[in-house]
């Protein structure tokens, strides 16, 4: 019964003899394999009664001012009817106690029922036990022959019953000894005889010869009685035991109920279940409502706070830093921050007033150690401690913790820099290869195209220093689509295509790259996670009284000379600042409120534990227990969410961690681009430059011989010479000494300058084309559901996974309809049901939506978690086994093999992120091994047309200067130079015009000669 209505902790009263000591130890071995103890023994003198209830009056004193309300009374009738009777003058028969009373209770109710008025008042509520004896005619006839032999004055007990069948039990076993021959002895005992004299005159008794025979014979009998079937067990115990659970109520009893050991608590008789297999399961366990003391229904919960006379001593630490979760209100001794709302809250849900005190532990000027805060619980300093205690496994081996109230874990926070911030930003989306090879490729198609070119197309001739602008002008214009000068050869043309269907190409991946980068925020930063931290000899910081310290030097095997204390989150960030340490490893809340306060720092890689902060009290205290149940309470009705918000929530800095807000909007700024127009600006001044100084030299060199001829005058001045070069300056440059000074070519200067603007202009378009797609794709994120606050405010339909607790949580704390909800029963039935509509949104546990998310695309996570709560192995109450599992779960977590394990199980996925995150190694620069292939195809591209020109070339020397080789006479001056030479010349010569012109003829004439097949 203990076990079935979850009390942990009960307190015997009983009397000084062999049976009821070895009665309450049997019990106390029991209890304590279920996780449950006696927390005090209350032991009285046999003679208590004859004496005076003084005694008793003391024992339940001292037990009423105790924490446990379960009271189990194994005594005599006599004195069992005294505790009742001084505990009812006590207040102790009311509200809130439980009395469990043995079976001594229902042989007093049996013999002498009813009870006067006065005795039956000094019982009512308490739960006793009765030997369960089977309904059966030699029973009933029994019991009437017995009322009709004592009238009626003396009921007949379960014992009376017991002790007829005994009798019966021995007849058979003397008559079985007889039928087997054996003569009935005795003989004198040597160890009595030494008694002989005395009062009791001891040495007169002898002993039975044949009694281990006779003893066999009782064990091996099976017989049916009036208490139903009699027989014996091998250990010589009774053959399915069972008992009645009786309660007192009114003026009499009711049964509430069976226990056997077949099938435990029951409403059904135990005879009935024999025939079916034993089942104990805890699911199978059943009685009826039972009337307690003070007339409720209601369950007691067993214990109340001890009624000492004093509050319960919380012990708090005194922060230095990190004041949000808990500090001291201008140094006294009131207490403030996160814990101690949560703390407070959860207090106002116990169905019982728990008065206390805080009391501050640390001077405040550093944050005290941790440790000792706790140990402090488990000496008895402390009724219990609360503030932001992590659940590390040294410490649960000693106190008990409640039910987390916030998720934690260790991680490790670095100094950042975002890369999408910076002057150069715009180089971004290539990798320096890939800038080198592309400007490479720009040249070398520059100069394919002009050695396919320039013998046959005249904008590709000129002077060398003309030809290599015409040159380097061609081939960046192709970036812009925006060459001037024809391509008049076959070859030049297929080289051109592929070349600019190359450009298309690059131009659209920088675009599409530049937007991926501005589309998620990016972070540098050395530090990549703890793996670095191991591998490096970089020093590390840690918070003043934290666990981490111990935890990297033991877990991490970072040696101690390398670990800094930090005071503070100014600490941490001018540490960090000014390279003191290179990264600081502490809790996530910690981490998290000193990153909203500080900017330029970010979480590198994932958390390498995983806990949670609790409340601490003693080992096996109930109201950690009560504690955890009220913080569930908390998460499920939004109440630990709000007080989140409320202390935790402020930030002063934009999220470095690569998340967007709703509201985050990439814009790009003009520090994006400011080197880009500093390159620009700096060719525009020195083309001016070297403009400026071109036409003023030009201006002298013309006005020279002028001014030679004409004598100076007393009128001329410098505003005549100033009037007259910006004369010059505005007229237009003669169009022959333009052809003579450069054939038929532009102003290089302005080409350059030109060029390097449209380079200017790409970047920037593409850059806003690439913003502006950011933008739209973080808002195609959006969805008209922006959290659960939509959804209880809307008359969509929800959807929710089959078996959840969801269901119910959305009916009983969110009010939303039960017609508004749908099941949904696998992941392909969620994204079905998003996809047409269905249903609006899907609530569900994290872990389950995180695993949706990472196989079906296209869907996000919309608000905050509205609950906060964890998964745990479930075990029967109060089992020693749920302990030790716990504390191993919490080892795996320090080791880092539950974050393996989850990687594993659940770190896959088919799915960009959409909720931004990135991890720190994800590098959106599109590097050369994107484009090799392409850069191959033009650079075969340009090989073959190269080969095929100059095998053309080749064999038109050679056909064209064969007459001239015949006609001459070699000579011993002739060398391979001479025709290296002249076929160099030959190259750079123009083609005759003609030439191509019969050539085109005779292409013609084939073509009609031979057409084409259609």
């Amino acid at each position: 019964m203990i076990i079935y209505y979850g009390w942990s902790d009960v307190v015997a009263l009983y009397n000084d003899d062999d049976n009821s000591r070895n009665g309450i130890t049997s019990l106390g071995d029991e209890l304590e394999g279920r996780r449950c103890k006696i927390s005090y023994k209350a032991v009285l003198p046999l003679d208590v009664v004859i004496t005076s209830p003084r005694e008793i009056i003391g024992e339940l004193t001292k037990i009423q001012g105790m924490e446990s309300r379960v009271i189990i009374v194994h005594t005599f009738p006599k004195t069992g009817r005294m505790i009742f009777e001084e505990a009812k003058k006590l207040g102790m028969m009311e509200q809130g106690y439980v009395w469990i009373a043995t079976t001594w209770l229902t042989s007093l109710l049996d013999s002498y029922s009813p009870l006067p008025p006065k005795k039956i008042e000094a019982i009512r509520g308490v739960l006793t036990l009765r030997i369960h004896t089977r309904e059966s005619r030699k029973r009933r006839d029994f019991v009437a022959r017995w009322n009709k032999l004592s009238n009626g004055t003396v009921g007949l007990n379960v014992y009376g019953l017991y002790a007829y069948d005994t009798v019966w039990i021995i007849a058979r076993a003397v008559k079985s000894l007889l039928d087997s021959g054996a003569n009935i002895t005795f003989s004198s005992d040597s160890k009595l005889t030494s008694l002989k004299g005395g009062t009791l005159n001891l040495g007169a008794l002898s002993i039975f010869d044949q009694g281990p025979q006779f003893l066999e014979f009782i064990v091996k009998t099976k017989m049916s009685g009036v208490t139903g079937p009699v027989q014996f067990l091998p250990d010589r115990s009774m053959l399915q035991p069972a008992y009645d659970i009786i309660n007192i109520v009114g003026d009499g009893f009711k049964q509430i109920g069976y226990w056997s050991n077949h099938s435990g608590l029951s409403v059904i008789p135990p005879e009935s279940l024999y025939s079916k297999p034993p089942n104990r399961s805890s699911s199978n366990q059943h009685l009826y409502n039972v009337t307690w003391p003070g007339g409720t229904s209601e369950t007691p919960r067993g214990w109340v706070l001890p009624n000492n006379g004093r509050r319960l001593r919380i012990g708090v630490p005194n922060r230095a830093s990190f004041k949000d979760f808990v500090s001291s209100v201008n140094g006294s001794n009131k207490v403030e921050g996160y814990s101690i709302d949560v703390f407070e809250a959860a207090v106002k849900l116990l169905p019982y007033p728990v008065a206390h005190e805080f009391v501050l532990f640390g001077d405040g000027l550093k944050n005290p150690n941790y440790n000792e805060l706790v140990n402090n619980v488990s000496t008895g300093v402390f009724d219990a401690v609360v503030g932001d205690i992590a659940i590390v496994k040294r410490r649960i081996r000693i106190v008990d913790f409640t039910q987390p109230y916030i998720e934690s874990g260790l991680v490790v926070v670095a100094a950042v820099t975002k890369l999408n911030d910076t002057p150069w930003a715009f180089l971004r989306p290539f990798t320096p290869p890939m800038w080198a090879v592309t400007a490479a490729f720009f040249l070398i198609i520059g100069s394919v195209i002009w050695v396919l070119e320039h013998r046959i197309n005249d904008e590709f001739r000129g002077p060398p220093g003309s030809q290599v602008v015409t040159i380097l002008w061609f081939t960046f214009s192709t970036m812009f689509f925006s060459h001037r000068e024809n391509t008049v050869s076959t070859l030049g043309r297929v080289v051109l295509l592929i070349w600019l269907f190359v450009v298309l190409i690059i131009t659209s991946s920088y675009t599409a790259s530049l937007t991926s980068i501005l589309t998620v925020q990016q972070l540098n930063s050395p530090i990549k996670g703890v793996d670095t931290l191991m591998s490096s000899s970089e020093r590390v910081g840690f918070q003043v009284g934290s666990y981490a310290e111990n935890y990297m030097i033991d877990e991490l095997n970072i040696a101690r000379s390398r670990l800094v204390a930090l005071g503070s989150p100014k600490e941490y960030a001018t540490a960090l600042q000014n390279g003191t340490v290179s990264a600081i490893v502490d809790e996530r809340p910690y981490v998290d409120l000193f990153l909203s306060e500080f900017c330029g720092f970010a979480i590198r890689g994932q958390a390498f534990t995983r806990s949670g902060w609790g409340f601490a009290f003693p080992r096996d205290s109930p109201l950690a227990v009560d504690m955890s149940t009220a913080i569930l309470g908390l998460s499920e009705t939004g109440q630990l969410q709000k007080i989140r918000e409320k202390w935790l929530s402020k930030s002063n800095c934009s999220n470095l961690n690569g998340s967007h807000s709703d509201d985050d909007q990439e814009q790009l700024g003009l520090h994006s681009f400011w080197g880009l127009f500093l390159m620009c600006g700096v060719a525009c001044f020195i083309a001016l430059l070297i403009y400026f100084f071109k036409i003023v030299r030009d201006f002298c060199n013309d006005h020279k011989p002028l001014e030679e001829a004409i004598v100076p005058s007393p009128e001329s001045s410098h505003s005549n010479t100033l009037h007259t070069f910006l004369a010059y300056f505005d007229a237009k440059e003669d169009k022959t000494k333009r052809r003579l000074k450069r054939e038929n070519t532009v102003s290089t200067l302005g080409r350059v300058v030109l060029l390097i603007w449209l380079f200017v202009v790409l970047i920037i378009t593409s850059s806003y084309t690439a913003s502006l797609t950011s933008i739209l794709t973080v808002q195609q994120l959006n969805s008209p559901i922006k959290g659960v606050d939509t959804l209880m405010s809307s008359s969509e339909r929800v959807g929710f996974q089959v078996g959840s607790y969801a269901e119910n949580y959305m009916i009983d704390e969110l009010n939303i309809a039960r017609s508004r909800l749908v099941a949904l029963g696998s992941p392909k039935e969620y994204a079905t049901a998003l996809q047409n509509g269905t249903v609006s949104a899907i609530v569900d546990e994290r872990p389950y939506v995180d695993l949706f998310l990472s196989e079906f695309c296209g869907f996000a996570i919309r608000g905050q978690a509205f609950t906060r709560s964890g998964w745990g192995f479930a075990f029967p109450r109060d089992s020693p086994l749920a302990v030790d599992m716990s504390t191993a779960i919490l080892g795996l977590s320090e080791t880092g093999q539950l974050q393996k394990i989850r990687e594993k199980w659940l770190s896959k996925s088919n799915c960009s992120n959409l909720n931004g995150s990135h991890s720190d190694d994800d590098q959106e620069q599109l590097g050369l091994h994107s484009f090799w292939g392409l850069f191959l195809m033009c650079g075969v591209a340009c090989f073959i047309a190269l080969l095929i020109y100059f095998f053309k070339i080749v064999r038109d020397f050679c056909n064209d200067h064969k007459p001239l080789e015949e006609a001459i006479v070699p000579s011993p001056e002739s060398s391979h130079s001479n025709t290296l030479h002249t076929f160099l010349a030959y190259f750079d010569a123009k083609e005759d015009k003609t030439k191509r012109r019969l050539k085109r003829k005779r292409n013609h004439d084939l073509s009609v000669k031979f057409p084409r097949p259609m």
